[in-house]
């Protein structure tokens, strides 16, 4: 009978855990319905990496990377990559620690997270108080960031191609009404405006 007591108190004490868990969860998304800021959402993926929650960890991670890419701060963007690779990393010194071996899986988690990571670059910019006296500052380029020109540079490059045809056809329509407009002896059917001229 103790050990039937052991086992309801333990399954008590896990229900309870677990139904802790998730109102601590269902806080963190209701305090990112008010302020979608990177510290919360890396507070919410430690939570759940203390959780012992990798997979939500790693949701959480992504979901704020999603966010932040296309909110345009770059600077929290950066903070959440730099501590969501921390976190990849350490996940793997300690699955190598405790199985004596690399895992492939976790290798590719910190690969996928490092190609995400910015490059910083060293700016200057006019003070926003005197604009006569400059600041440096560090801006972001994300690996995602440098295919959009190229994507956008094509599309242009596409578009004046188009245009280009659409010019040629518009001329070759042309010459070949003029062809038509002349007779056989060299005269023209109409008579010559001045537009034709200009």
């Amino acid at each position: 009978d103790d050990d039937l007591l052991d086992d309801d108190d333990d399954l008590l004490d896990d229900e309870e855990l677990d139904d802790g868990r998730r109102r601590v969860s269902d806080l963190y998304e209701r305090l990112l319905e008010k302020s979608k800021h990177a510290k919360v959402w890396i507070s919410y993926a430690k939570y759940e990496l203390d959780s012992e929650s990798t997979e939500r960890a790693r949701a959480i991670f992504q979901r704020a990377d999603d966010f932040l890419k296309h909110d345009g701060t770059k600077d929290e963007r950066a903070l959440l990559l730099d501590t969501w690779l921390a976190a990849e990393t350490t996940l793997l010194r300690a699955g190598d620690e405790l199985d004596g071996g690399v895992d492939d899986a976790q290798q590719k988690n910190v690969a996928a997270v490092e190609a995400k990571m910015p490059r910083k670059i060293k700016k200057r910019r006019p003070r926003p108080d005197d604009e006569s006296v400059y600041e440096d500052y560090v801006d972001y380029v994300f690996p995602d960031d440098q295919r959009a020109p190229l994507n956008l540079k094509l599309l242009e490059a596409a578009r004046k191609w188009k245009a280009e045809q659409l010019k040629a056809q518009a001329a070759e329509q042309e010459a070949k009404v003029d062809d038509d407009d002349v007779e056989e002896n060299g005269t023209h059917k109409r008579p010559r405006l001045a537009d034709d001229f200009l």
